[in-house]
């Protein structure tokens, strides 16, 4: 199996001669050595190989995998083989861990080294087990700085690929760039940059990224910046490169309802893409049905949930729940293709 990755050459049509220049200003000095320009986010439970694998041949430069636990990586190979399941064609990857010790944070990173392109340290998680296992945006905290600028210290000190930084706002924006010189200071080769405040449990995900703080961060470092939110549709990529003059942009919600999201070419049969994600899942390691079944429903279209599902795309389907639990009881891929013929013959992305 050959898989093409995109190539390292931004077209004229996507960036400005002044912007190009700055990216590459940034990358030449840091020595990252692969483009970071297209994104595929960390996503729980949906960051699997055959989906890295679709959205490569549909344009995206990079992929990260989901956020991994450096304490359970660290001890047990059982975990190392299920949670990092990689192939050749499955470069450059950026393996992101969460943890709060700079000691099995880097034995963590050294297993998954020889596998990956650069190591990413998860500052952005707003969940309730983040703030419990304390790790990810709740690391953004002032009291928790000299931890994570020693956590970055070490991790650059200790690897031979670069380390990458994902976070969050800060509640004030002084307190953003305060911190993200820290982080450029400690070794930090690259900041992803979720242009969200870390919020409550219920509006961490409210309203529109801050693009305009992302600039102002991009502006402030050295180092590239990669933006995080507002892409759920191909022309938000040139507005958000325009906005923030970063790097790279990164899509998570987007890409999962249109893996072709960073194609060059549009118009796409949705129904084609869905069908060689379910090849991808047999020709190498399946994930599970759980996953190909949320998989199958952001290629859908689903939003809301429990009573309130709904589907952009329901197919012959009269009634969304119809749909809902034809995907939440299909047993085999090939009861995934059927369903994906039904409901995707006709749409083009």
């Amino acid at each position: 199996m050959c898989h093409a990755h995109a190539s390292e050459m931004m077209e004229e049509t996507d960036i400005s001669a002044e912007h190009h220049d700055e990216i590459c200003r940034k990358n030449c000095d840091n020595h990252i050595g692969f483009n970071i320009s297209k994104v595929v986010a960390p996503m729980v439970g949906q960051s699997d190989l055959p989906f890295r694998l679709l959205c490569r041949k549909y344009g995206a430069d990079v992929c990260y995998t989901e956020m991994i636990f450096s304490n359970l990586f660290a001890e047990s190979e059982e975990y190392r083989n299920e949670t990092l399941q990689t192939c050749a064609e499955d470069r450059p990857l950026i393996v992101q861990f969460c943890g709060n010790d700079p000691a099995i944070l880097l034995k963590a990173a050294i297993y998954a080294q020889p596998f990956c392109d650069a190591i990413d340290l998860n500052l952005g998680c707003p969940q309730q087990r983040a703030q419990e296992g304390r790790y990810g945006s709740y690391l953004l905290d002032k009291k928790e700085w000299p931890l994570v600028f020693e956590t970055v210290k070490t991790l650059s000190n200790g690897l031979t690929i670069p380390v990458f930084c994902k976070i969050r706002l800060c509640d004030k924006l002084e307190d953003t760039l305060e911190f993200v010189r820290g982080l450029q200071s400690s070794g930090c080769s690259a900041v992803v940059v979720h242009g969200r405040k870390r919020g409550s449990q219920k509006l961490r995900r409210c309203g529109a990224a801050d693009l305009a703080a992302i600039r102002t961060i991009n502006d402030e470092l050295m180092i590239p910046v990669i933006s995080n939110g507002n892409i759920q549709v191909a022309g938000d990529i040139q507005i958000c490169k325009e906005e923030t003059k970063a790097a790279g942009i990164m899509s998570a919600e987007g890409i999962l309802h249109n893996p072709s999201l960073f194609s060059s070419e549009s118009g796409h049969n949705l129904q084609d893409v869905a069908i060689e994600y379910l090849n991808l899942c047999e020709e190498t390691a399946c994930p599970s049905l759980d996953c190909i079944r949320q998989h199958l429903h952001w290629m859908l279209g689903k939003s809301g949930h429990g009573r309130t599902v709904r589907y952009k795309y329901p197919g012959p389907f009269l009634k969304h729940v119809f749909l809902k639990n034809a995907i939440d009881t299909a047993e085999t891929i090939e009861d995934f293709r059927k369903i994906a013929r039904k409901c995707l013959q006709n749409i083009f992305v």
